[in-house]
């Protein structure tokens, strides 16, 4: 029978009160007493869950964590331990633990560690099953990632694929809006049909309206022959315009005739002209903001705003981001032709703790620059991130140092708290809410549905 949870305990008593609160759920369990039974059972069984003692006869728990997840990844541990520190809870964290727990146990705690374990597991169980499907019903490989958020938004990238529907996709530079546009176009029926990026930030505004739209012979100097814009020569296709709160106002109302009547008018022409041609936005602004402060058009933002497609940044689908730096590697490897077959501990665990503010964007050119600085099989932490000359390192990331109390924190409780108080003091509005926070609409949006406080 296969095996949910195994218990890694060398004290019969703690296993048996373990075992006592696991009686209430529907979940097969098994137990060892020592390091070496415990890696056996992981590799025979695969367990969903471990709970795991730190004090073992033949060695820690805390050091065998990384052969553990290096056999059964998916895996959720269970950190317990009478000997708990908040630094060794850090380093418990870092190396992939799901929580560390106190001993002696206060049995309501217990009961929500185990509870909170199964709970993330099942997760993982239905994402990766969620994922199958997607990917049978939506057909992109270069969309790659297993967390839930990221899921969600391939998800309703599926749904709005098969439809013409504008869509806007918003999150943070980095986070692959282009790569999800492109995905949309691939699995939608006009996939045969061009595909036309065009990043409006890049452009002039009036150099802008030439490309999309076109322009008649004369309509200004240098036009010296009429020039077909993008909306003709996309004729059936998906044109991508990212950055969009970029553009000017007047811009902003050609496009919206251009979604409203599927009509447009050259620059120096006098007739309109008829488009058929699928429209997907994207931009890293709060859009929502920007219309209260007059900076977009309001009357566009509803029209472009009926079917959003949010993409969490890295720090949101942490599951993803070893996953996604072994793909990058495999890439750039065989780009390259080097020997380099993957990372050290040290650097999976620098991975893990880097703040990502360029999103997938940075982890991609910090891998593809490690595979060319890399002296031997496998990526080191100083592959990745190298030591600038006279640059002293921060092990505190970005924003001021706090003082952690000595018994740690909830980090869940705290998030629900401060969004609950923001909710609270705007009264319910959730831009009001997101500025309070520093957070864009989208993200606030995510996070309070997450715990339920919301339920658009």
């Amino acid at each position: 029978m296969p095996t949910d949870v195994l218990i890694v305990e060398d004290e019969p008593d703690t296993t048996a009160l373990l075992q006592e609160i696991l009686v209430q759920y529907p979940v097969a369990v098994a137990s060892a007493m020592t390091v070496r039974a415990a890696l056996e059972a992981n590799e025979r069984d695969h367990p969903h869950v471990i709970l795991l003692d730190f004090k073992l006869p033949d060695g820690d728990g805390l050091t065998m964590v990384p052969a553990l997840l290096r056999e059964n990844p998916s895996a959720q541990i269970v950190l317990m331990s009478a000997y708990s520190t908040v630094q060794m809870a850090v380093d418990a964290l870092r190396e992939g633990v799901l929580d560390v727990i106190a001993k002696p146990f206060k049995v309501h705690q217990l009961e929500i560690t185990v509870q909170r374990a199964l709970h993330v597991a099942a997760l993982l169980a239905q994402s990766r099953e969620s994922r199958g499907d997607l990917e049978r019903r939506f057909l992109f490989p270069k969309l790659l990632g297993q967390s839930p958020a990221f899921l969600e938004a391939v998800r309703l990238s599926s749904q709005v694929a098969v439809t013409d529907a504008t869509v806007l996709i918003t999150g943070e530079s980095g986070t692959g809006k282009e790569l999800f546009a492109r995905a949309i176009h691939h699995n939608s029926k006009r996939h045969l049909k061009p595909f036309f990026p065009i990043n409006c930030s890049a452009i002039p505004d009036t150099l802008l309206e030439s490309e999309l739209f076109g322009y008649r012979k004369g309509s200004f100097t240098g036009a010296d022959e009429d020039r077909p814009g993008i909306l003709e020569r996309a004729r059936g296709g998906t044109v991508f315009l990212d950055e969009i709160a970029e553009t000017s106002p007047a811009f902003q109302a050609k496009l919206l005739r251009v979604l409203q009547d599927g009509e447009y008018l050259p620059l120096g022409a006098v007739d309109l002209k008829r488009c058929d041609v699928r429209i997907l936005v994207a931009t890293n602004k709060p859009l929502d903001r920007w219309v209260e402060d007059g900076k977009f058009r309001h009357d566009l933002y509803y029209r472009i705003n009926g079917f959003e497609i949010f993409l969490p940044p890295l720090s949101e689908r942490k599951e993803d981001i070893q996953l996604l730096a072994r793909e990058f590697l495999q890439e750039f490897a065989q780009k390259y032709d080097k020997a380099v077959s993957g990372f050290t501990p040290e650097a999976r665990r620098a991975l893990m703790e880097h703040v990502w503010s360029g999103n997938v964007r940075e982890l991609r050119n910090k891998v593809e620059m490690a595979c060319i600085l890399c002296a031997s099989d496998k990526i080191g932490r100083s592959d990745l991130f190298p030591q600038r000359p006279g640059a002293r390192r921060s092990k505190a990331g970005r924003g001021a140092s706090i003082a952690l109390p000595e018994g740690g924190l909830e980090w869940d409780a705290m998030e629900e708290a401060l969004l609950t108080e923001a909710l609270q003091r705007s009264g319910g509005n959730l831009s009001k809410a997101s500025r309070l926070l520093g957070l864009s609409r989208p993200k606030f949006k995510y996070r309070a549905r997450k715990y339920g406080l919301i339920q658009e």
